[in-house]
C-alpha cells in the first residue's frame, strides 16, 4: 500500500466518525467539537489582514477557542490550525450528567454562537472595523483509542497547509503570482518542501514566520 493510500484510508476513517450516529451522541465515548470558518478564504478581500500570517487573526482564533473551551463541560483541550478549532470533551465520571444531554444540535448551536461572538468582537477591536463572520460546527464521537489520531489528523493537515502557504508566498515574492502558482501546481507536500530548499536553501521545518 502506498503512502498516499495509507493517508487516504486514515483520513477516511477519521471522517467516518463525523457522519456516524443520530442527533444524540454516544454516552461513553469522547466528543469532538470542530468549528470551521465559513468562506474564510475571502477574508483577505474584506479586511486588511497580512498574508500568510496575521497575529491579529490568530489572537481572535485563540480567544474564540478559549471561550468555547471554557463554556463546554468536560472540555480537555483545544487545537487551532488556520481557521478551524478542534475541541475534546471527555467525561470520565458517568455519575455526572452529559454536557447538554449529549444533544448534538444544542452543542453545535451554543458552541458556534460563543465562537462567532468572541471571534468577531476580538478581530473588530484589533482591526478597528466591524467584523461579522461565521463558523460552522460539527460534533461527533470518537472511540477512546482514536482520540489522539483525531488530533494528529488535524496536525498533519496543518503542516500540509503550512508548507503550501509558505512555499507559495515566498515564491510569489521572488517570481510573481503567476509563475509561483505554476511552480507549485500539482506538487505533493514533500515536493514542495524540496522546491523550497532548492529555491531558498532552507529547510522549511526550520522556517518561522
Amino acid at each position: 500500500m502506498s503512502n498516499k493510500d495509507k493517508t487516504d484510508n486514515f483520513g477516511n476513517r477519521m471522517k467516518s466518525y463525523e457522519s456516524f450516529g443520530n442527533n444524540i451522541l454516544n454516552d461513553y465515548d469522547p466528543v469532538i467539537i470542530r468549528l470551521d470558518g465559513n468562506s474564510f478564504s475571502k477574508l483577505k478581500d474584506k479586511y486588511p489582514l497580512v498574508k500568510p500570517y496575521d497575529s491579529r487573526f490568530q489572537t481572535a482564533m485563540w480567544n474564540a477557542a478559549t471561550a468555547v473551551l471554557e463554556y463546554c463541560s468536560y472540555s480537555k483541550i483545544a487545537y487551532i490550525q488556520s481557521d478551524e478549532i478542534t475541541i475534546l470533551l471527555n467525561r470520565t465520571d458517568y455519575n455526572q450528567g452529559a454536557f447538554l444531554n449529549n444533544r448534538k444540535d444544542k452543542i453545535c448551536s451554543l458552541a458556534v454562537g460563543d465562537c462567532n461572538t468572541v471571534f468577531n468582537d476580538t478581530l473588530s477591536d484589533l482591526l478597528g472595523m466591524k467584523v461579522r463572520e461565521k463558523f460552522d460546527c460539527r460534533v461527533f464521537n470518537v472511540p477512546k483509542f482514536d482520540v489522539n489520531n483525531a488530533f494528529l489528523w488535524r496536525q498533519l493537515d496543518c503542516f500540509k497547509n503550512f508548507v503550501s502557504s509558505i512555499v507559495y508566498f515566498k515564491l510569489m515574492d521572488k517570481y510573481g503570482q503567476k509563475k509561483a502558482f505554476n511552480m507549485v501546481a500539482g506538487l505533493s507536500t514533500n515536493q514542495r518542501q524540496e522546491l523550497f530548499f532548492q529555491e531558498f536553501g532552507e529547510n522549511i521545518n526550520d522556517y518561522t514566520v
